[in-house]
């Protein structure tokens, strides 16, 4: 909506309209059977109103071919909500059918709870993880941290994660392991060179010395 010359800006659900599954350059209509939306090679996300981003936009992945694959996540997401919402395609991918036959929302306190209980399940409390310190937003951050230590550039992670400052190295944490490891070996290594700065002096085509 609007307010005088200021717009009213809205972050909007991802909805099952905005999602494109293509096996190679063939694209995988969401009402596709299941069998059919788990062969997609790669998956796109057309951002419709999201927190920074720009209406059009898209994010893109390739299938990495496995069973924790989000593109085959997604497929199952979609087919689930197509199944049980009468193919509608403006559908939230938040949405899902309680128990007791409701439609209900995942919210963000039920993200936060998820995370919470993981790092509890996988013993990350006796590692020095801090139920307290831990949200949905770690998602976020950590998946900063997984393309840095993955080798990918400044500009990769921007992109991929939608920042559009420099304000994501704040997730970097520098006191990761990761980061140093194999540097002292490599630092240990005596590599031979020269130095080729110019001369401080050279003689012209005339044989006279120049400074």
């Amino acid at each position: 909506t609007w307010s005088g010359h200021k717009q009213k800006r809205r972050t909007k659900q991802f909805q099952v309209k905005n999602v494109i599954f293509r096996n190679g350059q063939h694209i995988i209509p969401n009402t596709a059977p299941l069998s059919q939306l788990l062969k997609a090679t790669s998956a796109t996300l057309v951002i419709d109103n999201q927190k920074n981003g720009i209406r059009g936009q898209c994010i893109h992945h390739q299938c990495s071919g496995n069973a924790n694959s989000p593109v085959k996540s997604l497929a199952h997401r979609v087919h689930n909500i197509m199944s049980n919402f009468n193919n509608n395609q403006s559908t939230c991918l938040s949405a899902y059918l309680a128990l007791d036959g409701s439609q209900q929302h995942v919210l963000a306190s039920d993200i936060n709870h998820a995370v919470k209980r993981a790092v509890a399940q996988l013993g990350l409390i006796a590692k020095g993880f801090n139920l307290t310190d831990v949200s949905s937003h770690s998602l976020r951050a950590g998946g900063a941290m997984a393309l840095k230590l993955h080798g990918y550039d400044r500009d990769t992670i921007k992109k991929m994660r939608r920042w559009s400052s420099d304000t994501f190295l704040t997730y970097i944490h520098e006191q990761i392991s990761a980061f140093s490891k194999g540097l002292a070996a490599a630092m240990s290594i005596p590599i031979p060179f020269h130095n080729i700065a110019a001369p401080l002096s050279f003689t012209n085509t005339t044989g006279a010395a120049v400074a």
